[in-house]
């Protein structure tokens, strides 16, 4: 969302549609301060959730002054969906952001509720997290669900879709901003290769992050989700 806020004639915010504002310290730094739909709803508990969601969208672009884009994660959707009905209604592009590996999405889930970020610019503390097996089942094939249900959705829908691949994004961001910027019509920045690339908290081995690593390899040894774990 940073890159998306650099380009011209775009206002981009982070999870505005969260349940709650979190704490400042945690906070996306592009939705801190920013009107969250959290607040909106506070301020309308009692409008048509459909209306409501439309002149949330509209007062976003009217204090911006400009096109406003926004992250909507699955699960945030299931929490409102006005917003469901919303997207293909206002004929909102997409940019379907997918990471390949769902383990690598697990993995950083944990590390979001350890450290407190995804991704960061500053050198920072690694450290090894411990992931249930249990858990590490339940959580995968919620996210392949999730997944599929979403390629559905886009499909039926008739809204311009474009789909990046987390991995691409992380290896060749400025080809991948490229592509978004040549998406939604607007000029890339010149120094999209160096500003807009993101830098990967983990970069150790599975088995220097992760503290039941071997147990973890050994359950989902023969499952869909063996080819994601390798040292």
């Amino acid at each position: 969302m940073e890159s998306l806020n650099g380009l011209d004639g775009v206002r981009a915010y982070g999870e505005i549609f969260l349940g709650k504002r979190g704490s400042e310290e945690k906070a996306d730094p592009l939705t801190i301060g920013a009107t969250t739909y959290a607040d909106w709803v506070d301020r309308f508990p009692d409008q048509f959730r459909l209306k409501r969601v439309w002149s949330y969208l509209d007062f976003l672009r009217r204090d911006a002054g400009s096109d406003v884009a926004f992250k909507l994660m699955y699960n945030q959707i299931k929490l409102y969906p006005e917003i469901f009905a919303a997207v293909p209604l206002q004929r909102m592009p997409v940019i379907h952001l997918v990471r390949g590996n769902h383990f690598d999405t697990m993995l950083s889930g944990y590390r979001l509720r350890k450290l407190g970020v995804k991704h960061s610019t500053l050198p920072i503390k690694e450290e090894k997290v411990t992931i249930p097996v249990h858990e590490a089942m339940k959580i995968l094939r919620k996210q392949v669900r999730e997944l599929k249900l979403a390629k559905v959705w886009l499909k039926i829908i008739t809204n311009p879709v474009l789909r990046i691949y987390y991995e691409d994004l992380i290896e060749n961001p400025s080809s991948s901003i490229h592509r978004i910027c040549e998406f939604i019509g607007t000029s890339a920045p010149d120094n999209s290769s160096s500003d807009t690339a993101f830098k990967k908290i983990n970069t150790k081995s599975y088995r220097e992050t992760i503290g039941n690593y071997d147990e973890l390899k050994f359950a989902l040894a023969k499952t869909p989700f063996q080819k994601y774990l390798s040292e």
